[in-house]
């Protein structure tokens, strides 16, 4: 499931462990995200998603 969210300074996608962040000004990082443990970090701290106790993500 994707989630997307656009703050003041950039637009960021996360697709599977694909993180994309588009800046106003046109810049664009991508980046594959380690493992499961660091999506759950950029959900809780881009996204403000915490999940449910017990979630396991795919490894």
């Amino acid at each position: 499931m994707p989630f997307e969210r656009t703050t003041e300074d950039a637009h960021l996608a996360l697709t599977g462990r694909t993180l994309v962040v588009t800046s106003n000004g046109g810049g664009r990082e991508e980046r594959e995200l380690a493992d499961a443990a660091e999506v759950e970090r950029v959900l809780a701290d881009a996204f403000a998603i915490r999940l449910p106790e017990g979630t396991r993500l795919p490894e």
